[in-house]
């Protein structure tokens, strides 16, 4: 399963999730002739986590600021945040950008019984808080599972940012099924935009790899430089351009 999407400077990344599990099967009630003995039946219809999640906490379901539309399936990317390194100066030396936080919504109402998605009241942007960047993932198999990233260079046009080197630091994970194990996965993930794809997740061995998982950049403190853009100062720039990049993120089920 691989995803892929936009990133700009302003950086854009985004992908996404959400499913139905259904089970049922009901039996009538049925008392037998001779009034002694009985049948009855008992049931119950599991639907599966629909949406995304609090990368901090993920059994708070969130709504992004920017949703996106579902995908589908047992091992599944749920949603990934978008990077935004905002609007800059042009510069003659090197520069590191920041990308500003993920804002997400809690949701505090309830899950519809059929589909499973949450109905909650109309949000105002004053609902909305700061979140690390982050990754979600959903594993409704028992198998282990790896994610990667590569990126294509920063481009506006035939415009390219010659150089550029995407960072990503602290890049921790959090899950829903108690897993102790869940922690820090890497420390530094770097992104060249020649294609090469870098591992930020990799659950072989892990003896519970099941249930929703969190992958986040960093921590929602104030200044955190988990997400970093390098620009070369040498690296031809044309103002007024953005320039974007294509992150792909390859969700692969362990053999």
């Amino acid at each position: 399963m691989s995803l892929k999407k936009n990133l700009r400077l302003v950086v854009a990344i985004v992908p996404l999730l959400a499913i139905s599990i259904m089970g049922n099967s009901v039996a009538d009630a049925a008392v037998a002739t001779d009034g002694k003995t009985a049948t009855t039946a008992a049931n119950l219809t599991l639907l599966a986590k629909s949406g995304p999640v609090d990368p901090l906490d993920p059994t708070k379901p969130v709504q992004p600021i920017n949703p996106v539309t579902p995908t589908t399936g047992d091992l599944r990317i749920d949603y990934i945040s978008d990077l935004h390194f905002g609007t800059q100066e042009i510069s003659g030396n090197q520069k590191n950008y920041y990308a500003a936080f993920d804002k997400v919504a809690d949701l505090t109402g309830h899950r519809d019984e059929a589909t499973g998605e949450w109905v909650t009241d109309k949000l105002t942007d004053a609902d909305y808080r700061d979140v690390p960047n982050y990754v979600q993932v959903t594993n409704n198999t028992t198998g282990n599972w790896s994610l990667k990233v590569s990126n294509t260079p920063f481009k506006s046009g035939a415009n390219e940012l010659k150089g550029t080197v995407l960072t990503i630091n602290e890049v921790a994970s959090k899950t829903d099924n108690g897993d102790p194990d869940a922690g820090l996965f890497t420390d530094s993930i770097l992104l060249k935009g020649d294609g090469v794809s870098d591992q930020i997740v990799d659950q072989d061995g892990n003896t519970n790899p099941t249930g929703t998982w969190t992958i986040a950049m960093g921590t929602a403190t104030p200044g955190s430089k988990a997400v970093k853009l390098t620009v070369p100062g040498p690296a031809e720039k044309v103002a007024g351009e953005t320039y974007t990049s294509t992150l792909n993120w390859t969700l692969t089920a362990a053999p």
